[in-house]
């Protein structure tokens, strides 16, 4: 897996909904490295534990876009919280 090739010590990954997987993420807690995942609402276990978590811990960091392509009408947010775990 590409994840075990990087190193990832005092860095931050990124990955969007496609890569958003517990094992991809404890590989690079192992490495001490941090992530950013991207959840969808196509995965309604995982996202509504992550939408309590956001509830209950303060956002550090919050971004919005709106965007037309062609006739679709794209909003995307960002908020990130720091947990510990």
């Amino acid at each position: 897996m590409l994840i075990e090739q990087l190193e990832t010590s005092n860095a931050t990954v990124s990955i969007d909904a496609m890569g958003c997987q517990s094992d991809i993420a404890d590989q690079i807690a192992k490495k001490e490295g941090r992530y950013l995942l991207s959840f969808k609402m196509n995965q309604p276990n995982t996202y509504d534990l992550v939408d309590k978590m956001f509830k209950i811990k303060q956002v550090h960091s919050e971004s919005d876009t709106e965007n037309m392509h062609g006739k679709r009408y794209e909003f995307r947010e960002c908020s990130v919280i720091n947990l510990t775990v």
